[in-house]
């Protein structure tokens, strides 16, 4: 089963390019929603490192206070990613096994901190989607409901767009529409994938 790495900043354009390639038979692998699954496992780690500012009142995690704290500097970034990637990652081998047991072509794994995690070179590729900061934070304001103050903490918690580029073997730009799809497409031509179904 052959395996690709994608990675970017927030807002880029990640998910958008996974559910793409799902035309030629991949599987999108989400480290996003996987992250969500193991949380409660994870969440005396969580309380340790960021304390308990980060819980509601019932108990449960308060996602917007962990990620503005997360977010908030380098440091506290990789500690979240410390705490939470070994959990994601042991999930994302057991869908990667079952989604090849299943019949699939291929798989992309779709996380933010891939390279930050040394994950990055485990797959037989890698990507990164770019797009512009403004692009990006009008994105995220708009899926994830956050103020623009909220943006621009999550945006400034993660590294320069060059980083991504110079840890991944191909870049996609995803600033026009029409853009991510050719680039996806040339991209494939390039592995000799082709379409299996038609686009929904």
């Amino acid at each position: 089963m052959f395996t690709i790495g994608l990675t970017g900043q927030t807002g880029a354009g990640k998910s958008t390019f996974a559910i793409y390639l799902k035309k030629y038979g991949f599987v999108h692998i989400d480290t996003d929603a996987i992250s969500r699954e193991v949380t409660d496992e994870q969440l005396p780690k969580l309380v340790g490192r960021f304390g308990n500012g980060i819980l509601t009142e019932n108990g449960t995690l308060n996602r917007k206070v962990l990620a503005k704290k997360a977010f908030s500097s380098e440091e506290n970034t990789r500690a979240l990613n410390s705490i939470m990637h070994p959990a994601i990652m042991k999930k994302v081998a057991e869908r990667i096994k079952k989604a090849e047991e299943d019949g699939a072509v291929g798989a992309v794994v779709d996380g933010a901190a891939l390279i930050e995690s040394g994950t990055i070179g485990t797959f037989d590729t890698s990507v990164c989607v770019c797009a512009s900061e403004a692009t990006r934070k009008d994105r995220i304001i708009k899926r994830d409901n956050l103020s623009d103050e909220d943006a621009a903490i999550r945006i400034k918690g993660q590294k320069n767009e060059e980083f991504y580029i110079s840890n991944t073997e191909h870049a996609i730009r995803n600033d026009a529409v029409g853009d991510l799809e050719r680039q996806a497409d040339e991209l494939m031509k390039k592995y000799k994938f082709y379409p299996i179904r038609k686009e929904e």
